[in-house]
């Protein structure tokens, strides 16, 4: 028993957020999370539904919205931005100064948890209301990204989950800088329950993470 429960030493944390914010953004850190609490066990807790915080006992979640969940406590934690993306040659370079004419002849790859989000980004350029016969569609974000760069059509890449691929080169923004999207992630708590020390240098790191 003793075995399985590990070091007494070791606290444990659990931690809720959306499977694709975890794949792509969290996990691909937890190296550095370890190494700034080497005594914290951190239980993920990955799901798109809204977790009852105080009733299942998690004690710090990551919640994709605009904040105002009633009887939560949510902290601003991170910006959400959109911007396509595609695989690098993808696009010929007399593409890339008309996007118009890029989408008009390009594939879609769409994402079934935001299907507006094509529509919101040509709207917003004055492009034509784009009808995507032809598009891909995925479910989840890491589905869309890894459609990307296999080179099947353009992406809308959403920030904080698409920077990784960006700084590695695996992914280009043929058109530029990101907008603003209408949600953010934020850190949140139930209010009715008092967090562990743990969990508050949780939550602390989470948030000079995202600060830096």
């Amino acid at each position: 028993t003793r075995g399985i429960l590990g070091p007494a030493d070791r606290e444990q944390v659990s931690l809720t957020l959306p499977p694709s914010l975890a794949v792509l953004w969290l996990i691909p850190k937890l190296p550095r999370f370890e190494a700034a609490c080497p005594d914290i066990d951190l239980q993920l807790v990955t799901t798109t539904r809204l977790v009852d915080l105080r009733r299942e006992q998690v004690d710090v979640a990551i919640r994709h919205g605009s904040g105002g969940w009633p009887e939560i406590e949510a902290t601003y934690l991170v910006a959400e931005t959109a911007m396509p993306v595609c695989r690098p040659g993808y696009l010929p370079e007399t593409a890339l100064t008309d996007p118009a004419a890029a989408l008009a002849s390009s594939r879609l790859i769409i994402n079934g948890y935001f299907p507006d989000e094509w529509a919101e980004w040509a709207q917003a350029r004055g492009i034509e209301a784009l009808t995507p016969d032809q598009a891909l569609r995925f479910d989840s974000q890491e589905q869309v990204l890894a459609a990307a760069e296999q080179g099947l059509g353009l992406a809308m890449g959403r920030s904080p989950m698409v920077e990784e691929r960006i700084a590695s080169g695996a992914l280009v923004a043929p058109f530029g800088a990101a907008d603003p999207a209408r949600a953010g992630y934020f850190l949140c708590r139930s209010p009715a329950v008092t967090p562990t020390a743990a969990a508050r240098r949780v939550a602390r790191w989470l948030q000079t993470f995202t600060e830096t």
